[in-house]
């Protein structure tokens, strides 16, 4: 599977950020860092499931051509067995499986070193499904450990704050 394939060369991007250098140039320092948001969700009546919406704030200096981030679901909510994803994006990698019980998504350009950086904006939709049986209520989806990358394979710099969703299932 492409995903677990590049999920062991993510780190490898990663590892060209720790240290080096030397030389009397220092590059200027960031300020800002690539974030994900992603707006309220509600499972409405009659239907077992909706869609998350997940949007990329890429930073202006930095915008990251690779990203890895962990979903965690509560017991209430789940994801379908296949179609799970679904790119809005034109991004060459789109890919996410289970890992640790946590839904881990790899989303950019995992191949090319020339890598586009990821466009601010919607990246990818994510298929929820309520539990049988459904526990009405609200919920929280949290979108976490989110770690990037620019086309160098540097580290790009992130706001790792979990990002957390309000699900209602009604």
């Amino acid at each position: 599977m492409v995903l677990r394939r590049s999920l062991r060369l993510l780190p490898l991007l990663f590892a060209a950020c720790g240290g080096g250098g030397g030389g009397s140039v220092s590059p200027p320092p960031v300020t800002t860092a690539s974030r994900l948001t992603a707006p309220p969700v509600s499972i409405v009546a009659g239907s077992n499931g909706a869609e998350l919406v997940v949007d990329l704030v890429a930073a202006t200096s930095t915008a990251p051509a690779l990203l890895q981030l962990e979903v965690e679901l509560p017991a209430a909510l789940t994801l379908p067995a296949n179609d799970r994803l679904l790119a809005v994006a034109a991004v060459p990698n789109l890919d996410g499986d289970w890992k640790q019980g946590r839904f881990v998504v790899l989303c950019g350009d995992a191949s090319n070193r020339d890598a586009a950086p990821l466009p601010s904006g919607t990246l990818f939709r994510l298929r929820l499904e309520a539990t049988l049986p459904r526990q009405v209520g609200s919920h929280i989806v949290r979108l976490r450990e989110l770690r990037a990358a620019t086309a160098g394979g540097h580290s790009a710099p992130v706001d790792g704050t979990p990002v957390e969703v309000q699900v209602e299932v009604l």
